[in-house]
């Protein structure tokens, strides 16, 4: 509809000729972006100065913190009455010039001013029409449109016309000269080959966002009061519902940051002030401006630096650019609020880590990733609470917190909880261990005031106040900002998270004095039946039987299973009366926790019991048995390792995700009592080699290069071991050969090179010999160091193993091989087999791999076929 009128407004004022032209041969008069001068300075606060780490400084050029009336003598906008000039830059990104055109200034939608270009618009060409303006406060809108009655046939008539928000944050942006280029070469995805075109795209939608997104005050109700509190339900996820102000009305404060309801509908805005095209964009701000953008009196910069993919680049949407757009206006990563389970060592009941993890309540929103989506309620709050203050704090919207914190417990039936007792966890270094750092019990409300914790006090410029709070000194990025809670009554044990992001709405939402923040969890109603006790899960290949111990007057029984993470809890089964077991195929997913819970004869349900836990196992191989007697797993299907308990049950995945150790097959344990893993490459690192952690599981030696066959370069490595010494062996499967490293990493030497093929496995002796389970040449290996520290082969263990997949050695000096043909356990004393293990009649090894001692008299057989460990009595 709008191109015919277009079309029609240009065939009535004669603007497009009889003839047809070919698109190629058309001008493209484009509206590139308008600058505003004079420019005022951002804020350029430092986080770092002695003393003050983390809190938010402005500072002089030598680093000397401002004095609060330095401060307040900085102009930051143009005065009420002051002449600015806005200026338009206009290129033609066409094939062919134009002809001299008309153009006009509307201000608030009225004609301002209007004017003819001097000369044609040649070809490549970008030409400049400035229009002065006396400053007025507030929002503004500035329009410049490039040959209004469209008298010039031009290519396209959608970037004819730029529109800006006086009050807009300004960004500048530094393009490499050969993206600049290559984006004025190729067709957009809006069809114009132009590069500000495609950016200034990224910008309208981005104001389209603000306009579009919720907001906390979206939220209240109709006479502008409180409604309820902000809810939590039992799977842990914040049901929004508003928060309620228990003391003090809505704030009516026009201060940035009062916490007051969004202002007239404001919304903010963003604007292109500038681009700046430049042959290397490495430090480009000192290239182009001498300074950084915010000294120089933007709001935020960005560099578009070079790129071979520009024609898919110029093809698509950047969901990334708004995304980083939004940390040039101060807001922070939300993803920065998530919790992964492997950070939560706060342990259980026996002494196991929890592992339980969240995402942020803030997930799928822009500043948790990229989008398609819409801001959250939060980023509109901090954007909103600033109106006219210009950029350069991060975060500090994080200090809006209420006077005081309450967390009101409430059980199953939505009845406040008495007599709680509650314990909180910060976290530290990215883990949450130890002691807790607060707890308490709930009154007879059921509420729990959260005590405030010292803070520095600081109030940014035009912006917000820190004042003591639950969480103590608030990290601007996130670490600490999510409080980890255990709580306990009738007999159940429930978890909850308390994210910063809830106080900061409650606080712009009018709970400035009080916020109540209820928790609805699983706790039974008084009376309920009491947790069953002996949950225990069983598990082979896929499969799954649950078994607990039976509850007096149970009526009936529920099983819970929840996720990885413990987010998600779902209903089972309900199991009849009398039966205590449930048997089943395990859900999709790598970590499967089970609860269950006894039902009275109304179906009212009681506490849930201990968790027990079971893996859905890929490809397990490797395994470790620790000081503690506790088993370390390493499945090539997982990233990281997979802890067991002395008793062979389910503790979960350990250690940091991004330590990336899916496709990676073997783990062994060190004297020291590090875990050393044969690393192969990923999706990340393609590098192949061998990581140590330490006990806490901490990276301290990685050792990885790229893929070859020369000495301390790895191919496919299958297994690792280490002597007494903590000296390194790897399993070079790919390569036909062992290499030995320092316990710190440093090559040493290369093993069995021309006698090995497709060694799985090193094992050492209490006599520090080393046992190769040489898979390739059907036997195992067996070295001994010569004098001159060289290892040579003294003898071979075979006979009729075939294809050897690991080897143990145990304190008796006996060996014990895995194979994978005629799948079987293999004991050799001398050169001799006196023992061996097939499996029962009714289940057979199909597939052994790693193998160890538990130390309590078994041999523990990983079978990757059956997806579990064997304990077998050793002879």
């Amino acid at each position: 509809m709008r191109s015919s009128l277009l079309l029609a407004c240009a065939l009535l004022f004669g603007g497009v000729p009889a003839a047809a032209q070919r698109p190629e041969e058309l001008p493209d008069i484009d509206v590139l972006w308008i600058e505003r001068t004079p420019r005022y300075p951002g804020y350029r606060p430092v986080y770092d100065l002695p003393g003050r780490q983390g809190v938010p400084v402005l500072v002089d050029s030598a680093r000397r913190p401002l004095t609060p009336a330095r401060v307040r003598a900085i102009k930051r906008w143009p005065s009420a009455g002051d002449v600015v000039t806005f200026t338009a830059h206009v290129g033609n990104r066409g094939g062919a010039d134009a002809p001299a055109w008309e153009h006009v200034w509307h201000v608030d939608g009225r004609l301002a001013a209007r004017g003819v270009l001097k000369t044609a618009h040649r070809r490549g060409q970008n030409v400049t029409v400035s229009f002065r303006w006396r400053w007025q406060p507030g929002r503004h809108t500035i329009r410049f449109t490039a040959d209004p009655l469209f008298k010039v046939r031009d290519l396209s008539l959608h970037n004819n016309t730029r529109e800006d928000a006086t009050d807009a944050w300004s960004l500048v942006w530094a393009v490499d000269r050969a993206t600049y280029a290559s984006f004025n070469r190729v067709r957009n995805f809006l069809g114009t080959r132009s590069f500000e075109d495609w950016a200034q795209w990224h910008v309208d939608h981005m104001n389209r966002l603000f306009d579009v997104s919720p907001t906390p005050w979206s939220r209240l109700g109709a006479h502008g009061s409180a409604p309820e509190t902000q809810e939590t339900g039992p799977e842990g996820r914040r049901r929004w519902a508003g928060s309620r102000a228990v003391s003090g009305a809505l704030s009516q404060s026009n201060r940035p940051g009062a916490g007051r309801p969004a202002p007239s509908g404001w919304r903010p805005r963003i604007r292109c002030d500038r681009v700046i095209v430049l042959d290397e964009v490495e430090d480009a701000w000192t290239r182009a401006l001498g300074r950084e953008p915010l000294d120089a009196g933007y709001d935020g910069g960005w560099v578009f630096g070079r790129r071979a993919d520009c024609t898919e680049w110029a093809a698509s949407v950047d969901w990334g650019l708004i995304h980083e757009w939004g940390h040039q206006l101060g807001l922070t990563d939300l993803y920065a609020l998530d919790r992964p389970g492997f950070q939560n060592l706060v342990e259980d009941e026996r002494g196991d880590p929890l592992l339980l993890g969240r995402l942020s309540d803030l997930a799928g929103t822009m500043m948790h990733g990229h989008g398609p989506t819409l801001f959250s309620p939060e980023c509109m709050g901090a954007l909103i609470t600033q109106q006219g203050r210009r950029r350069g704090y991060y975060g500090d919207h994080y200090y809006c917190t209420p006077r005081e914190t309450v967390l009101e417990i409430r059980d199953s039936l939505g009845r406040p909880v008495p007599g709680a007792r509650l314990e909180f966890w910060q976290d530290r270094n990215g883990e949450y261990r130890g002691r807790p750092v607060f707890a308490g019990t709930t009154d007879s409300k059921g509420w729990f005031r959260l005590p405030n914790r010292p803070a520095p006090a600081i109030t940014t410029d035009g912006g917000y106040t820190q004042r003591d709070n639950p969480f103590g000194r608030i990290d601007v990025v996130g670490p600490g900002n999510v409080l980890f809670a255990r709580i306990r009554a009738r007999g159940h044990t429930a978890h909850t998270w308390l994210e910063i992001t809830e106080l900061n709405l409650a606080f712009w939402m009018g709970a400035r004095g009080r916020a109540v923040l209820i928790r609805r969890t699983r706790i039974p109603p008084a009376g309920a039946p009491a947790a069953p006790a002996g949950v225990a899960v069983e598990t082979l290949r896929r499969a799954f039987t649950l078994r607990w111990s039976p509850v007096p007057g149970a009526a009936a029984y529920r099983v819970h299973v929840g996720d990885s993470d413990g987010t998600h809890w779902r209903i089972l089964a309900n199991v009849e009366r009398g039966r205590t077991e449930l048997a089943g195929e395990l859900p999709d997913g790598q970590l499967h926790r089970f609860r269950v819970a006894a039902l009275d004869g109304r179906g009212v349900e009681g506490a849930w019991s201990r968790e027990a836990r079971a893996l859905r196992l890929v490809r397990p191989w490797g395994l470790v048995v620790l000081p503690d007697g506790r088993r370390l797993l390493r499945d090539a299907g997982f990233g990281q390792a997979l802890l067991f308990r002395a008793d062979g049950s389910v503790v979960g995945p350990v250690g940091s995700v991004h330590h990336h150790f899916e496709g990676s097959y073997d783990v062994a344990v060190g004297p020291d009592g590090r875990i050393l893993s044969a690393k192969w490459g990923d999706g990340y690192d393609p590098n192949p080699g061998f990581r140590v952690q330490d006990s806490g599981l901490n990276l301290v030696v990685d050792y990885r290069r790229p893929e070859g066959s020369e000495p301390g370069r790895v191919r496919r490595p299958m297994g690792i071991a280490a002597d007494a010494d903590g000296r390194i062996f790897l399993a070079d499967t790919g390569n036909n050969r062992v290499q030995e490293f320092t316990a710190s990493g440093e090559f040493v030497q290369v093993i069995g090179e021309g006698e090995l093929r497709q060694p799985m496995k090193p094992a050492l002796d209490r006599a520090g010999r080393l046992y190769v389970a040489d898979s390739g040449n059907n036997r195992v290996a067996v070295y001994e160091r010569d004098a001159g520290g060289r290892w040579v082969l003294r003898r071979s263990l075979t006979d009729g193993i075939k294809e050897p997949v690991c080897v143990a050695v145990d304190s008796q000096d006996r060996v014990f091989v895995s194979t994978n043909r005629v799948a079987g356990v293999y004991m050799f004393q001398g050169d001799k087999i006196t023992w061996k293990y097939e499996g029962t009649p009714g289940l057979r090894l199909t597939g052994p791999r790693g193998l160890a001692f538990d130390g309590r008299g078994n041999l523990l057989v990983v079978d990757e076929a059956t997806l579990r460990i064997w304990s077998i009595p050793l002879p």
